[in-house]
């Protein structure tokens, strides 16, 4: 057998190489959040909300804080919180897509919390990878696999620091005890085209499964704001 053809090089979404296997078989709720592009005149945004946030053990409290100011986690849980994703896809100079996902999710009594990743897809890896925490500096590679007819799951494959330019990878054995192991599926719902259900669980080696959510959203269209369309 010969080897695989290689994935296309993504000109509008980084997301593409993901799903270019089955072009006609996408589900629209995916299209319209995975295959954004800055050229569409509108935004995208996911509405609905996080039936359950939860982590454990409670005296970890004062890690999930910290975490949740570098922006890697929710350091809160609760049930039934208004949340909302909002897509704002771009190019880098050199004309590479990103995606920026803002999240906010809405904590009765306890204000919001906000998060963004960066989203961008790597050649030489040939994987995508979330840029997240301080000016993007950790850089999470995943294994994004498109499941006809409607899951989307990612998992984490590498861990890095993005430092003079160069990404310094974490040695496979430590990363997941420093961060742990992202297991995430996202299903797009066969009897609603515009609604779709994930799940995200986050496991340590020793620990086991600390942090999760579990949560349903629409995708719907919104006039484009000025960071749709920018160009960093």
């Amino acid at each position: 057998m010969g080897a695989p053809a290689p994935k296309p090089t993504p000109s509008f979404s980084p997301l593409e190489p993901i799903f270019a296997v089955h072009p006609d078989s996408i589900p629209h709720a995916f299209r319209e959040q995975f295959l954004h592009s800055p050229d569409y005149p509108y935004g995208i945004i996911l509405e609905g909300q996080m039936h359950h946030v939860w982590r454990r053990p409670d005296w970890l409290q004062p890690l999930f804080w910290a975490l949740g100011k570098i922006g890697v986690l929710v350091p809160e849980f609760g049930r039934d919180l208004p949340t909302t994703l909002k897509v704002e896809p771009g190019r880098y100079a050199d004309g590479r897509p990103f995606h920026v996902w803002n999240r906010t999710f809405q904590f009765p009594g306890r204000g919001a919390y906000r998060f963004k990743t960066t989203i961008v897809y790597d050649p030489a890896l040939d994987q995508v990878v979330d840029l997240l925490g301080p000016d993007d500096r950790l850089y999470m590679v995943w294994r994004a696999r498109f499941t006809r007819p409607n899951i989307f799951t990612l998992d984490t494959a590498a861990c890095g620091l993005r430092l003079g330019g160069k990404v310094r990878w974490m040695p496979r054995w430590l990363w997941p005890w420093m961060l742990g192991v992202v297991r995430f599926v996202q299903r797009a719902d066969p009897a609603q085209p515009d609604l779709m259900h994930i799940e995200l669980i986050i496991s340590h080696p020793l620990l086991r499964d600390f942090f999760g959510y579990t949560g349903s959203f629409r995708v719907r269209r919104i006039s484009p704001s000025a960071e749709a369309v920018r160009v960093a």
